[in-house]
């Protein structure tokens, strides 16, 4: 290994991306990013199939001079820094998010547009369009219940054998030591405002009728434009459909809404 270079790897929910980048780069990642959802290690996957690679390289930043350069193909990233790459967290954010957003679709994952919520070891995901009540949900599951909040505006979910689970999206969603780093999900529940509680179960084809038409998938829009979403999508969401118990959620502000979802699973 070069003495001006060091490589290391970032993984998240079973997903790879090795990195190239100028010495003391992994100690910042490792700071910032590294926790219960994230590892930051020299050891890789035994394969290197469906892997990304993003290589950082920092420069001396002239008077003035704080900007960065992105490129992307695919799944290889690049970026030059101009100055502490302390600066540029937010990007190297946001470049993170991408770079995993990218694999889970590669790999027959889904991100949705989401909040969820703890409940009896499992994960109970809330969806809706905005202002349906996504991140009211979350609130109120924590201030009234003391349930524990996984994420209340992305969640990223893989199959493992023949179930699905939810992982709380690292770089975007809050965390400690010590929670778990993936649940496996309950039940999706499609969000609507009224006056009661009820909870209504929907069948095989209400629910891909639901995926497709409220269920916020992330687009095309999301990713660079050289970046295109897997076909595979398309059969994950029906196997997704097939395997999760997806129901209509009803619900206002007040005591009663996990009663109504506790009631709804016996």
């Amino acid at each position: 290994m070069s003495k001006r270079t060091e490589f290391f790897w970032i993984q998240f929910a079973g997903l790879y991306c090795r990195v190239t980048a100028t010495p003391g780069m992994k100690a910042i990642i490792n700071k910032y990013f590294s926790g219960s959802y994230v590892s930051v290690s020299e050891n890789g996957p035994k394969s290197l199939d469906n892997i990304a690679e993003l290589v950082i390289h920092q420069k001396r930043a002239k008077p003035g001079e704080t900007s960065v350069i992105i490129k992307s193909n695919q799944t290889r990233f690049s970026m030059i820094i101009n100055g502490s790459p302390h600066f540029y967290y937010p990007l190297l954010t946001n470049m993170l998010q991408k770079i995993f957003m990218a694999l889970c679709y590669n790999s027959g994952g889904i991100i949705f547009h989401a909040s969820s919520v703890e409940a009896q070891g499992k994960a109970h995901v809330f969806v809706g369009d905005s202002g349906k009540g996504k991140t009211t949900i979350a609130r109120l599951s924590n201030d009234l219940y003391g349930l524990r909040v996984l994420a209340d505006n992305q969640v990223f979910i893989r199959k493992q054998g023949s179930e699905y689970f939810l992982y709380p999206f690292p770089f975007t969603q809050f965390h400690k030591n010590g929670d778990k780093a993936s649940l496996p999900i309950a039940a999706f529940y499609i969000l609507h405002k009224s006056l009661s509680f009820a909870v209504k179960p929907l069948s095989f084809i209400e629910s891909l009728r639901a995926l497709g038409r409220e269920i916020q998938i992330l687009d095309v829009g999301d990713f660079p434009s050289d970046m295109q979403i897997p076909s595979p999508l398309r059969r994950t969401i029906f196997d997704f459909a097939k395997t999760i118990i997806i129901k209509r959620l009803y619900f206002f502000r007040g005591r009663g809404l996990w009663k109504a979802i506790y009631d709804s699973s016996e």
